[in-house]
């Protein structure tokens, strides 16, 4: 290729020819052959989706024909990464530590075969004008990546695919570039890469573009959408179509966390990829094209075991890509092994007979009263002079308490802090550093749930203004414009959106089976009907299988069944109809 001139690959659709002066002001003429997308200076997606007459259709490279699994790095450690550390948790997820079915095996056995590194890898501001790229458009990486492709070589020695992470928010890149996309992808390639997310961050956020010159290097990669769930009518993208979809799964929603209701929350923003008809083809969530309400936080929620369970059931049901998010030397993960490595739970992730999976209904059981009576909860509202229950709070530095009135914030359920009478136990002791705002029980900050409540629970610390707080007669947050105070209420918050529900969803299976998730997200255990004629569309009758206990559990009676699913739990079934039963209507 000459100096200067940049010939993209195949599949030409629009040319651009422009000058460009340099600094020597020598004039070069500059081709772009891309799909969707002006050279340099106009560069930028300008879709809409599907302008690449249908070369990205889903399953166009081959890759993810089923739900990818695996392990990346951000829930655990966030961009605090290093070569090293990376190659400690690649050796533990060969490690042949775990019996599963009487046999010791690795989760890479299970199949669990691939290792994704995620943010922290970039040279930020080592890159020409001090950018994350060198002037050539190659990424400028982290001294704590000494060598990227012997780590890359490392994790294929042990039989594993290595994922690379690219267009990140660490280093908050602003401009476009082409010859960054051209950088990214030689990169990719020449360390040996075998999969790559592309983050929605900075500037390189042309998907098309990028599958594009994926393709052009006459290798195959797994390709992961982080665009957060984000639909536009451009090439960046996150929601494909039928015709357009030049990745393999995609984030329908934006960052999860270990809170105990995060997982519900993602989870529901996979339905809109989903056809409500189990028996309709045409959900847009597919092989090769995956709906993806990010990485799992399996063995990190907030809460019983069984709600982190329930958690896994819920992304084997809608075929989710399962992407491990633990360190895999947590001292929670033997727990959870039972669950992750669940055969016949992963075999409802990885079937696939026409649908993704979706959800069939939900209800409300009726919730319990509140006590009524004395000011005894907590919750946040703008803060306006005179509010009932905003004034009179104070910190006792004395004692730690934090104090309305005469009574003390109690943490002993974590997930609510609540009012009680003052008792001097460690659940009601803080300590407040007026300077940083920072409220701490323990090793966890008082938090204001989702920046917006309207509960207050306690969290990991995260210096996040809705955990910073200013104490003077009442207690507020340091959000700005949006900031809120604490209230004293008779009546507990309202809960999250999703909570006090129950939710039915369903996955066709292999010989005309339908698995069945019931997830109870309510305070109370709750009893639950399935007709399998009216809500599955199901005939005659069916063996019941309980995927969870990895047992049988009867079968239906009239196509009908009943189970009682305890408070934030769920029940995972496998419907089977008996011999002779047509499905086919």
């Amino acid at each position: 290729v000459m100096e200067g001139l940049y010939v993209l690959p195949t599949s030409i659709e629009r040319l651009s020819c422009f000058t460009l002066v340099m600094a020597s002001f020598r004039v070069q003429c500059i081709l772009a052959v891309l799909p969707a997308v002006t050279a340099l200076a106009g560069l930028g997606p300008v879709g809409p989706p599907g302008g690449d007459g249908g070369l990205y259709k889903p399953g166009w490279n081959g890759e993810a024909r089923t739900p990818p699994l695996g392990w990346r790095s951000w829930n655990a450690f966030g961009n605090r990464i290093t070569q090293d550390l990376m190659m400690t948790e690649i050796d533990a997820i060969v490690a042949k530590n775990w019996t599963v079915d009487g046999k010791k095996v690795s989760l890479f056995d299970v199949g669990y075969a691939s290792v994704g590194i995620d943010e922290g890898w970039e040279g930020c501001g080592d890159g020409v004008n001090g950018t994350q790229h060198y002037v050539n458009g190659t990424p400028a990486v982290n001294p704590k990546f000494p060598d990227m492709q012997a780590l890359v070589e490392y994790g294929h020695s042990k039989g594993l695919k290595m994922g690379f992470y690219q267009n990140g928010c660490a280093c908050g890149e602003r401009v476009e570039k082409m010859i960054n996309y051209e950088g990214d992808i030689k990169y990719l390639n020449s360390n040996g890469f075998d999969a790559v997310k592309l983050d929605g961050c900075g500037k390189q956020r042309n998907l098309t573009l990028y599958a594009q010159l994926m393709k052009a290097t006459g290798k195959n990669y797994s390709i992961e959408n982080c665009h957060w769930g984000d639909c536009t009518q451009s090439d960046d993208s996150s929601c494909p179509t039928l015709e357009w979809c030049p990745f393999n799964w995609y984030r329908s929603s934006g960052d999860i966390n270990s809170k105990e209701q995060s997982w519900m929350s993602n989870l529901q923003t996979t339905i809109r990829f989903q056809t409500p008809d189990c028996k309709d083809p045409n959900s847009v969530s597919r092989p090769s094209c995956w709906a993806y309400p990010d990485m799992l936080e399996v063995g990190r929620v907030q809460g019983s075991l069984e709600w982190n369970r329930a958690h896994f059931g819920a992304w084997c049901i809608v075929s989710a890509p399962l992407i491990l998010g633990l360190d895999l030397y947590s001292p929670s993960l033997p727990s959870i092994i039972p669950i992750i490595t669940n055969k016949e739970a992963l075999a409802v992730n990885q079937a696939w007979e026409g649908h993704p999976g979706t959800l069939i209904s939900q209800f409300s059981p009726p919730a319990p009263a509140p006590a009524p009576g004395a000011l005894q909860y907590i919750t946040v509202k703008p803060c306006v002079s005179g509010t009932l229950g905003q004034d009179e709070w104070k910190y006792v530095s004395s004692s730690g308490a934090i104090q309305y009135k005469d009574l003390c914030v109690d943490v002993t359920d974590p997930k609510t802090a609540k009012l009680a009478t003052c008792s001097g136990s460690s659940a009601q002791k803080f300590s407040y550093d007026a300077t940083s705002g920072v409220m701490k029980n323990a090793d966890k900050c008082l938090d204001i749930w989702d920046w917006t409540g309207p509960q207050v629970d306690l969290y990991g610390c995260n210096g996040g203004t809705n955990q910073l707080f200013d104490v003077s007669n009442n207690i507020k947050d340091r959000a700005g414009s949006t900031t809120k105070c604490f209230t004293a209420s008779a009546t507990p918050p309202a809960p999250p959106s999703n909570a006090n529900v129950v939710q039915l969803w369903a996955k066709p299976q292999p010989s005309a089976g339908m698995a069945v998730l019931i997830i109870n997200n309510s305070g109370n255990s709750t009893s639950v009907t399935v007709d399998t004629k009216r809500q599955l569309n199901m005939t005659g009758e069916s063996n019941i299988r309980s995927i969870w206990d990895r047992a049988d559990a009867g079968a239906t009676q009239g196509g009908t069944f009943k189970i009682t699913v305890s408070s934030m739990d769920s029940a995972f079934l496998l419907l089977s109809p008996h011999a002779g039963t047509d499905q086919s209507s």
